[in-house]
């Protein structure tokens, strides 16, 4: 069955997310209840599951080497602490 799942992620320079094989991340970050998800398309429900890896960066904040082994996502505003930050997701396109 094909559907639309998300996973809720906190703001940390990296994070994994376990979902079904050949998924679609959507480019679209949204904060619900001050939490940030990651919205995927789910072509196959029953395929096996594989991890697949994400990075945040604060603007400003340094890139290094990742640069070369990263897809931009999505930019999204968040408040915390009454002040408002810009973060930019990125997925990995290589396997750990």
């Amino acid at each position: 069955m094909r559907t639309i799942w998300k996973a809720d992620f906190s703001v940390k320079d990296e994070f994994s997310v376990n979902m079904p094989e050949y998924s679609k991340v959507l480019p679209k970050v949204i904060v619900q209840q001050g939490v940030p998800h990651l919205w995927f398309l789910v072509p196959n429900t029953d395929a096996p599951y594989i991890r697949r890896y994400f990075h945040v960066y604060g603007t400003g904040n340094p890139i290094g080497e990742a640069l070369h082994r990263i897809n931009y996502i999505d930019t999204w505003e968040q408040k915390i602490n009454d002040e408002v930050f810009v973060w930019h997701l990125f997925e990995e396109f290589c396997e750990k």
